[in-house]
């Protein structure tokens, strides 16, 4: 099997940093694609003293497509560094979240997920598929409370509908990354 094929097979558990901070550097979602493998709100291979600092981590592919897609990145004000990965097949790009959304980083870091702006919504809803949850988290419908009481036999009160972040989760660790040097 060619590497590019085991490369397109990995896949990794997305992070609430993907799903709901990503879109607050002012691109939803779907800018950073099909080149996107997830976002982190830390390393443990990098030593960033900014606390509003996320780490995007994305496929390197020698395309047009690419390039353009790391040139609007490095274009970004609040862009920081980047260093690549598994040999240059994957990079790290490291990008601070804008002024404006500021306030949103720490709601979503509070989950208080409907308490989001406006616009941090609509970058968040963005692309999503129909059948998506997110709208229901976003609002704190009374559908997805319903369920979630129902699921876990409790009443969630004023509570939001979806959990908060596990800081662990949200932490990128190259040894625990499902590709090992070895493929290279």
């Amino acid at each position: 099997m060619e590497l590019m094929e085991r490369l397109d097979k990995i896949t990794v558990k997305e992070t609430k940093t993907s799903n709901f901070i990503l879109p607050l550097l002012g691109f939803p979602k779907l800018f950073y694609q099909p080149f996107l493998v997830n976002a982190y709100l830390n390393n443990t291979d990098v030593n960033i003293n900014n606390s509003y600092a996320i780490h995007v981590l994305v496929r390197f592919y020698s395309s047009p497509s690419y390039i353009n897609l790391e040139e609007g990145i490095r274009d970004m004000d609040t862009y920081i560094d980047s260093y690549d990965l598994f040999g240059g097949k994957y990079i790290m790009f490291i990008i601070e979240i804008p002024d404006e959304f500021k306030p949103d980083f720490n709601k979503v870091i509070s989950g208080k997920y409907s308490e989001l702006s406006r616009e941090a919504k609509r970058l968040i809803l963005k692309g999503r598929p129909a059948s998506s949850s997110m709208p229901q988290v976003l609002s704190k419908s009374s559908e997805l409370k319903e369920y979630w009481e129902k699921k876990l036999g409790t009443s969630l009160g004023n509570q939001e509908v979806w959990p908060i972040l596990n800081l662990r989760d949200e932490i990128f660790i190259k040894d625990e990354f499902p590709i090992k040097e070895s493929l290279f």
